[in-house]
């Protein structure tokens, strides 16, 4: 018998949660005990004279053991101007958001990154990796791969510009979980602590890779190891992290969906002078656009096109495929204005558009409501 695909995509998604939750009750006995994280040899094969110098894969582990410590004992590098400043990231300041129950933790309810980080191998591991690579035992059954934090790219978050998620945004994405996707919501499973904690030690593990990323990319054969180089890019990683709270999406007072809205929205989704939207998410919003498709470089044939991470993607099907980012209207509407992080999903905010009758302008507020009325309808 075949299902409706809306219950069927739901029973796989259930099926998929299950399978995940039964694997990340806690730690397998059987398992290797990791105690040290391990280099990015993804991204270090892709460099060549890193890869081939031996010496300078010993300088790198250590410079990456001496800043954050090992998965028994991680830490941060305090650097000697945040200490002047009074800057200390292992007591990195959480939210400054009361609504949100983990930003009203006091320090002494906080966990250890240590406890954190226990806990995460426990729950966590066996899809994100030890180290956060997206490459755990279990990552190769999942259709959708699980994050590669070492990229320092999420998602899902209501910021702009791509910026780095703040603890709130972190805390939001563990507790509530990505729905269509087998990242469980860990709300009804965790307390607040231990999700305020995880979302600590993920935010290491993103820093940790994106330096480590930062100093494969760069490094040099007939340079070297410049340790120097290395603190500068851990630094300029860390002040990425603290910027993030000051790009807010505010998508202010949300006005009421009239039919007018909605055709207005409809006009702006199918004219390519338009948002243009038609182009990827096609004309019925299925996901089957002719630019959903690109030539594969050496065939010729149309193929997905790569995320951020190297995996095949698709344009969302705004019909009948699940919004892992939420259903909500602001949530449409902040993803219509700041794009995907790490997706073809471009930003529409400011977009230059013609309407119908000829006149130009820049995609505003309004435009990007009455597109979020649109997709709701297509819903």
């Amino acid at each position: 018998m075949k299902l409706p695909i809306k219950i069927a995509a739901g029973v796989c998604s259930l099926a998929a949660t299950l399978l995940l939750l039964d694997g990340c009750r806690g730690p397998d006995p059987a398992a290797p005990r990791h105690s040290h994280f391990e280099l990015n040899e993804a991204e270090i094969a892709g460099n060549p004279d890193l890869a081939e110098d031996p010496e300078a894969r010993i300088a790198l582990s250590r410079a990456l053991t001496e800043t954050f410590g090992s998965l028994a004992v991680p830490r941060y590098l305090v650097l000697d101007d945040w200490r002047r400043q009074g800057f200390d990231p292992n007591r990195w300041p959480m939210g400054e958001s009361a609504e949100e129950g983990a930003e009203a933790l006091g320090e002494e309810q906080r966990p250890s990154l240590a406890e954190s980080a226990a806990l995460y191998a426990g729950r966590c591991a066996r899809c994100h990796g030890f180290s956060g690579g997206g490459n755990g035992p279990m990552a190769a059954r999942l259709d959708t791969r699980p994050r590669d934090y070492r990229h320092g790219v999420f998602k899902k978050t209501p910021l702009a510009h791509g910026s780095r998620p703040r603890h709130e945004d972190l805390v939001r994405m563990l507790a509530d979980g990505i729905s269509g996707t087998a990242m469980p919501s860990w709300g009804p499973h965790l307390t607040v602590a231990e999700i305020a904690g995880l979302a600590d030690f993920v935010r290491l593990l993103a820093i940790r890779g994106e330096t480590e990323r930062m100093a494969i990319i760069d490094y040099d054969a007939f340079d070297g190891f410049d340790q120097d180089a290395f603190r500068g890019y851990y630094e300029l990683v860390v002040t990425r992290w603290l910027g993030g709270g000051e790009q807010l999406i505010l998508p202010g007072h949300r006005p009421e969906a009239t039919p007018e809205r909605i055709a207005h929205g409809e006009s702006l989704f199918l004219d390519p002078r338009g948002a243009g939207c038609v182009r990827c998410h096609g004309r019925e919003g299925h996901g089957d656009g002719e630019a959903s498709l690109v030539p594969d470089p050496l065939t010729g044939e149309p193929v997905p096109f790569l995320d951020e991470w190297g995996n095949p993607i698709r344009p969302r099907d705004l019909v009948c495929s699940p919004l892992r980012f939420g259903e909500r209207p602001e949530d449409l509407f902040r993803r219509i204005h700041e794009g995907i992080n790490g997706t073809p999903m471009p930003a529409h905010g400011g977009l230059l558009v013609t309407e119908p009758d000829g006149t130009r302008h820049s995609l505003n507020d309004e435009d990007i409501w009455d597109l979020v009325f649109y997709v709701q309808s297509l819903r």
